[in-house]
């Protein structure tokens, strides 16, 4: 994940570390140990203070970049961790697992703050709306659910023909962008959100 300065990425590793590199000297710049198994997925907050990385022993982690040092380390999944993003304001961040569980989280406090389970396969994709009210998950191969991050409700749900691979949420905020296995591109507008 490359930091917002365009200067330096963060890496998770199969070495169980969480690694800083300068992009222009391709050199490591700090390396954060602290996991037993590997760390797999990586977000940045869009300061680029602060990451969360999630790994196969079922947590995340809230890293202070310019430290080194784990802020939090947040623990309440059976499976390991899959994906993970931060909101936009850089104030929450929202995580999937392989334990089927989607978890909203609140960054300062290192707290859960929503939860839904229950689905039948892991979420393997999810994207917050610039407002940072809403968020996009995928919850099964071919759907896609809108969730209230306020409430922790479940608003809304599309169902496509085939595989839903990637998912984006325009700028504005109002058009989901899902890409599916027939190479095909769903532009959908969520209604009643600004």
């Amino acid at each position: 994940m490359i930091r917002p300065d365009g200067k330096t990425v963060v890496s998770g590793s199969s070495d169980n570390t969480l690694t800083v590199w300068d992009l222009s000297t391709g050199q490591a710049l700090y390396t954060h140990g602290g996991y037993s198994v590997r760390s797999h997925v990586v977000a940045i907050s869009p300061d680029g203070k602060t990451a969360v990385s999630g790994s196969d022993d079922n947590t995340l982690k809230v890293w202070d970049l310019s430290t080194g040092k784990a802020l939090h380390i947040l623990d309440l999944y059976s499976g390991w961790v899959k994906v993970v993003v931060i909101s936009p304001d850089g104030k929450t961040a929202v995580s999937g697992s392989s334990d089927n569980t989607l978890t909203v989280w609140d960054l300062s406090t290192g707290q859960a703050l929503h939860n839904i389970d229950g689905h039948n396969v892991s979420v393997t994709a999810v994207e917050i709306s610039p407002d940072c009210k809403t968020a996009v998950f995928k919850s099964s191969e071919n759907t896609l659910k809108l969730w209230d991050l306020s409430t922790g409700k479940i608003v809304t749900s599309f169902i496509g023909d085939y595989d839903i691979y990637s998912l984006a949420i325009s700028s504005i905020g109002r058009i989901v962008l899902a890409g599916d296995a027939r190479g095909h591109i769903h532009f959908l507008r969520i209604e009643g959100f600004k």
